[in-house]
């Protein structure tokens, strides 16, 4: 056996104390009165003093305690076979640790999290001399060291800072690649490395190419490893609809409960909390690698319509605790506003311009949260034009404002339109007949994600006209408005006839949702200031395009309209990743309260048109943003202010492994693991506790 810290083993001299204790600790002799003792002779008493060891199982016991925790203190440990592989020769090196959320499970009592420290400190103290090491997480907001640090201090350093600021964020170890090469520089005639401790899910070691650039070696370090998988239980994202029928504030409170691996069926109990108090708990049976979807019914009293609600799991040592609750604000009077501008209406709503969207809205809202309005252009200048005499925002109570094939609007009405998308309104624009290229441009080029080149008939090759048909590709699934869309909307059978062309911009920062089969957009998308805009370069209805008629066009409805009107619409469903960026309206101060109720003022952006951004989202739970210089209650907000929710990604529940990359490596140098023994001594020296406590008071009982 070896020691971490043999020093500590001087401890054992204190073994001599309980020794001592029992030499001194001799009861005085009683004296007893005896009255035939005056008929005695008088003589000089005889002492004999003895110093002999009494009641000794107690003292071995109390020695056996003793020594246990002085040993666990030296921290015992034993070689196991090899845990990790260096590079043999001197070379410069960047550790990379995974922090992510999935690392927080205990396999063995022990998390991978504090195995991969473990694995980082064998590392470091096994480098050839001369090397120079770094280390960096795979969090971007993580701590990070040059190479030039010394050795030893790098790993407690690192161990310290998991402890203390390490966030259970998502992000896969392969990110963290691109600053690993930057930090390790260009080659100076030293080989390079970088070692990757991880596990083997998904965003861990899987996620890492076989080889790097540069002749830069990779070296893979499997931690939290398991012969079997793990079990545990963890909630997914909630969601709650109105329940008008059972009462105008009820809501209806829904929570997926999925458990990961295990074996037979068990009961857990899951708790709805409603502003602190709870409100309601139920048992929930769950089979091995079963989801469970738990509704809670619950109508919101007081005057404030918005209330904070948490769902916890209770009564399981869970490997994985991090998924047990999860937030949600909810509003009794939350509903996503949209209106509709029709550009040709048409009696036969077979040929009317929105029949389709609005039928397509509706059919994918069937608890009514989302409230739609028609109108003209005429309608929309008119309502716009009186807001401003007014006083008022103009559509400030619109979430999402959609142009279908509507003419171009003048100077004045495009203004409103820019401000208020700048401010977060949502802006959907769809082309046709009446759409004129100049004219768009002009008066809402700042606004589209593209500018307008012109119409053009699908498949048109120069010097001919004739009409043809053009296909869909397969949906960008990589857009923000598809998150957590795993599966093609099947659009591909789409025939376009008639499609506008769009001039490139590289200075634009745009999004393509969905593109033909051509590759030219068919709808792109953009953000300006706090709000969205999206752009289909085809009509919504049967004149251009049978996109309406297809089965894919109600959910891809349903995504747009959500993901463009998210950040005006009902704040109660804004949900964001640990570490993400919040984008809050740009032309002012804001100040920010945390879940530990800690306010943190956010600057407005220096720059017009650009979003303040609120980045300190590390803490889970319920957050909320009003305008710097107003007061605001703990249940009341404004209406400009903002309420959002920072919960961990549900992808990190996904414990399942995949396959590592093999890597072959020359020069390489296995070191010996070390397995601690600490814990079996600590449990030792309880046991030897118990059982002195009970031979101590069984003596003293038979003594009374």
């Amino acid at each position: 056996m070896n020691f971490a810290s043999p020093w500590m083993l001087l401890g054992l001299l204190g073994l001599a104390l309980p020794i001592l204790a029992h030499l001194l600790g001799r009861r005085e002799a009683r004296r007893i009165p005896f009255a035939a003792t005056r008929f005695l002779d008088a003589s000089e008493p005889r002492v004999a003093r003895r110093r002999q060891l009494r009641d000794r199982p107690l003292l071995w016991l109390r020695l056996l305690i003793l020594a246990a925790l002085v040993t666990a203190l030296a921290r015992p440990f034993v070689r196991a076979p090899a845990q990790v592989t260096v590079y043999g020769a001197t070379h410069d090196a960047v550790i990379i640790l995974d922090d992510s959320a999935s690392m927080r499970l205990r396999v063995e009592g022990t998390r991978a999290l504090d195995e991969a420290v473990e694995r980082a400190r064998e590392i470091d103290a096994a480098l050839a001399p001369g090397s120079r090491v770094a280390w960096i997480t795979s969090d971007p907001h993580g701590r990070e060291d040059a190479l030039d640090l010394p050795q030893g201090a790098r790993v407690e350093a690192l161990a310290a800072w998991l402890d203390a600021k390490a966030v259970p964020h998502a992000h896969p170890l392969a990110d963290a690649l691109d600053r690993a090469i930057a930090t390790l520089g260009p080659e100076k005639g030293r080989p390079r490395v970088v070692y990757a401790l991880s596990d083997a899910t998904a965003g861990g070691l899987p996620s890492l190419p076989a080889t790097l650039p540069g002749e830069i070696a990779l070296i893979p370090i499997e931690v939290g490893a398991s012969e079997t998988p793990v079990e545990h239980v963890g909630l997914g994202v909630p969601s709650w609809t109105p329940a008008p029928e059972l009462d105008p504030r009820a809501l209806r409170i829904k929570v997926p409960v999925q458990r990961h691996a295990g074996r037979d069926e068990i009961q857990v109990e899951l708790v709805l909390e409603i502003d602190g108090r709870e409100e309601a708990r139920t048992q929930v049976g769950l089979a091995p690698d079963a989801v469970q979807e738990v509704e809670f019914t619950h109508t919101l009293m007081g005057e404030s319509p918005a209330a904070a609600a948490t769902l916890r799991l209770e009564g399981l040592d869970d490997a994985l605790p991090i998924d047990d609750r999860r937030d949600l604000w909810l509003d009794a009077e939350s509903a996503t506003r949209i209106a509709v501008v029709n550009g040709d209406p048409s009696e036969r709503r077979e040929f009317d311009e929105v029949y389709f969207l609005v039928t397509a809205i509706r059919a994918a809202d069937p608890a009514g949260r989302i409230r739609v309005r028609g109108w003209a252009p005429e309608q929309l200048a008119a309502a716009v034009s009186e807001a401003e005499a007014a006083g008022r925002e103009p559509l400030e109570d619109i979430d999402l404002l959609v142009l279908a094939n509507v003419p171009a609007p003048d100077a004045p009405l495009a203004r409103a339109l820019q401000a208020r998308v700048e401010a977060g309104m949502g802006l959907w624009i769809s082309v046709g007949d009446r759409v004129e290229t100049q004219a768009y441009n002009t008066a809402l080029g700042e606004l589209l994600p593209l500018r307008l080149r012109g119409p053009s008939f699908a498949g048109t090759a120069p010097g001919r006209s004739e009409a043809r048909v053009e296909g869909l590709a397969p949906t960008h699934l990589s857009h923000p408005a598809f998150a957590g869309q795993s599966e093609d909307l099947d659009l591909a059978s789409t025939r376009t006839r008639r499609l506008f062309l769009l001039e490139p911009d590289a200075s634009r920062d745009t999004d393509l949702a969905l593109s033909f089969a051509s590759g030219a957009p068919a709808l792109i998308t953009r953000r300006f200031g706090r709000g969205r805009v999206a752009l289909s370069t085809t009509s919504l209805d049967r004149d251009w395009s049978d996109l309406a008629l297809r089965a894919g066009f109600v959910p891809l409805v349903d995504q747009m309209v959500r993901w463009l009107a998210g950040r005006a619409g009902a704040a109660s469903e804004e949900l964001h990743w640990v570490g993400d960026a919040v984008e809050l309206e740009g032309s002012r101060d804001w100040v920010v309260r945390a879940p530990d109720g800690v306010e943190r003022p956010v600057a407005a952006a220096r720059e017009p048109g650009d979003a303040s951004r609120f980045s300190d989202t590390r803490q889970v739970g319920l957050y909320r943003a009003r305008p710097a210089g107003r007061e605001s209650g703990e249940g009341e907000l404004e209406a400009d202010a903002r309420r959002f929710v920072v919960a961990v990604d549900p992808s990190e529940s996904d414990t399942r492994t995949q396959p590592i990359p093999h890597v072959e490596l020359d020069d390489a140098v296995p070191v010996e693991g070390q397995r601690p023994q600490w814990r079996l001594l600590l449990a030792l020296a309880a046991l030897a506790l118990a059982l002195e406590s009970w031979l101590r008071t069984r003596r003293e009982s038979a003594k009374a």
